[in-house]
């Protein structure tokens, strides 16, 4: 079905830099560019969109419906109505024993195994999770490779009230444990990245904080700000041990809780908060901001201030901002206990059967 099998032959005579690899088009989904998965229940499982037998993942044949008339991305037909996975793709992946192809790595791995190297190769093609400031924080769609991420949310998404990047020297602690400790005020109104540096004598982790106030309609009334820490940096280099979060605001109160998690590249914020409860509440952190303006009953401080915004908007940005926009003054920090890990190897070579 529009797929080559002669694909997954390796001649092993063939110079090494001409062997099929895992990122060959054919093994990965064309709009989100990640390898594709030979398990049906799978949200990278190919599915075939149109009748030219173009194929796309399961994922992102979801979003593409939401349109009202749907198209295939290649081609432009029409999208087709009912959901079909293209078992020919399926059959080569699940035989299928290659390298990356992204990274120097020469490992000949599974479908699985490249997929699980994928989420971890510096190498490997990522769309920025990261949200635009603009009106509505709509969802930045840059492609680059995970090596680049950082640059670019430098040059495109670090806030107005940043000043650069905060480097946090940490702390050597009992049982080969290190901690560090950011402490940072915010004026924050709806979508803030704080974005900071941990070093050691062995290495540099560059992480960010993100606060976003989400902007639909249906929690207008009573907005939650979600609050996430992000990495820039493979997994396997640290061990988290204890991660916590104090938000400060006004004179007198504060909240401390732990961090539930901290997320990866491959983790936008805006597919994190439709998570339902259970699985949200594992990634990120969400605080009602009738509870934070609650905190400010009785202390004096000018910690809130609350503007018209439309009053300086253009009319077709005044039915988005619709009214009151509060600024609110917090002091965050966060703390991290972790450890650092050796990098390991690649994992062994595993051979189609």
């Amino acid at each position: 079905m529009g797929v080559k099998a002669w694909v997954c032959v390796v001649d092993m005579n063939m110079d090494m830099d001409n062997r099929p690899s895992w990122e060959d088009s054919q093994y990965r989904c064309q709009i989100c560019m990640q390898i594709l998965s030979n398990e049906l229940t799978s949200d990278m499982c190919p599915q075939v969109v149109c009748d030219n037998i173009h194929t796309v993942c399961k994922k992102c044949t979801e979003v593409i419906r939401r349109d009202q008339a749907p198209k295939c991305p290649q081609c432009r037909l029409l999208l087709r109505k009912d959901d079909v996975a293209n078992r020919d793709v399926i059959f080569l992946l699940s035989i299928a024993a290659m390298r990356c192809g992204a990274c120097d790595s020469q490992v000949e791995m599974s479908c699985a195994t490249a997929q699980k190297h994928s989420k971890e190769c510096s190498e490997n093609h990522i769309t920025c999770p990261l949200l635009n400031n603009d009106m509505i924080l709509s969802q930045c769609t840059q492609s680059m490779s995970v090596s680049t991420l950082w640059e670019h949310c430098q040059q495109f998404h670090a806030s107005g009230q940043s000043h650069g990047v905060s480097v946090v020297n940490a702390v050597p602690c009992e049982n080969n444990l290190w901690t560090a400790m950011l402490t940072i005020s915010v004026t924050f109104e709806r979508n803030h990245y704080s974005f900071f540096t941990i070093t050691t004598p062995h290495n540099k982790y560059n992480m960010c904080l993100h606060m976003s106030k989400d902007m639909s309609d249906a929690v207008r009334t009573d907005p939650k700000i979600a609050i996430c820490v992000r990495r820039f940096f493979p997994e396997t280099e640290l061990t988290f041990h204890r991660k916590i979060i104090s938000v400060e605001i006004g004179s007198m109160c504060g909240i401390l809780l732990p961090i539930p998690a901290v997320v990866s590249s491959y983790e936008d914020i805006t597919s994190l908060k439709k998570l339902d409860t259970q699985a949200r509440m594992q990634k990120i952190i969400e605080l009602p901001t009738s509870l934070l303006l609650q905190m400010l009953q009785y202390d004096d401080t000018d910690t809130v201030e609350v503007v018209n915004a439309t009053s300086t908007l253009l009319p077709e940005a005044r039915t988005a901002a619709r009214g009151i926009v509060t600024r609110l003054k917090v002091a965050v920090s966060v703390q991290f206990w972790f450890e650092e890990r050796a990098k390991t190897l690649p994992d062994e070579p595993e051979h189609a059967p």
